[in-house]
């Protein structure tokens, strides 16, 4: 049952980071901002 969730939570994650990295919400040397922090 553990199992399950585990891998549950790793594909869950996986599927996460090829949407992420196909939709580029950021593009290169973009400013952002998330909560107190500052960065490009």
């Amino acid at each position: 049952m553990v199992l399950g969730f585990t891998f549950k939570d790793i594909a869950e994650n996986f599927l996460a980071g090829i949407i992420l990295a196909f939709n580029r919400p950021l593009d290169v040397d973009e400013l952002c901002r998330s909560g107190a922090y500052l960065g490009n």
